[in-house]
């Protein structure tokens, strides 16, 4: 828009209509006399700023608007630092949480078979408390996988992934 420019255009226009003869296809596959050819030559010369000013306003902004979302880029990037670190307490506090619930829930098993086999408890008994003990191992093992993906996470955050796989021990 702010430089000068030189066009070149052509058109050809087919008009085969002829009002003598009622007949609008007379000249269709002739050469018609009713066709229009134009040819047009257009130099344009901008009349306000520079082309160097504008490129330059344009190369300012557009740089401007870079360092803008760098900046936007870097915030979610902290965000996402701070709402991984957060996930990864908790999940890490849930995992400790689940191997107590694991261990009490082995000791009910224990003690629910040993009255069983006294005649103190009913097979009932021991079936439930087996299932909270299945139950305490299967919230650990999830707690332990939703933390190991959260460390992944992190470490795909920080660019540590192949650390992160060369010392991953399963």
């Amino acid at each position: 828009n702010a430089s000068h420019g030189l066009n070149l255009s052509a058109s050809y226009t087919s008009n085969a209509f002829n009002e003598e003869l009622s007949d609008s296809y007379d000249e269709t596959f002739n050469s018609p006399v009713n066709d229009e050819k134009a040819i047009s030559l257009t130099y344009s010369i901008p009349l306000g700023q520079t082309f160097s000013r504008s490129a330059k306003q344009k190369v300012l902004i557009d740089t401007k608007r870079q360092e803008l979302a760098l900046i936007d880029l870097k915030d979610q990037v902290d965000i996402q630092d701070e709402v991984l670190l957060t996930q990864l307490r908790h999940f890490e506090k849930a995992y400790q949480q689940a191997i107590e619930q694991e261990k009490l829930s082995a000791s009910v098993v224990s003690e629910q078979e040993k009255l069983y086999k006294r005649g103190q408890a009913s097979f009932d008994d021991v079936i439930r408390a087996e299932e909270s003990l299945l139950t305490a191992k299967l919230s650990k093992f999830s707690n332990l996988y939703e933390f190991e993906r959260r460390v992944v996470d992190y470490a795909f955050l920080h660019g540590a992934v192949g650390d992160f796989i060369s010392a991953y021990k399963d």
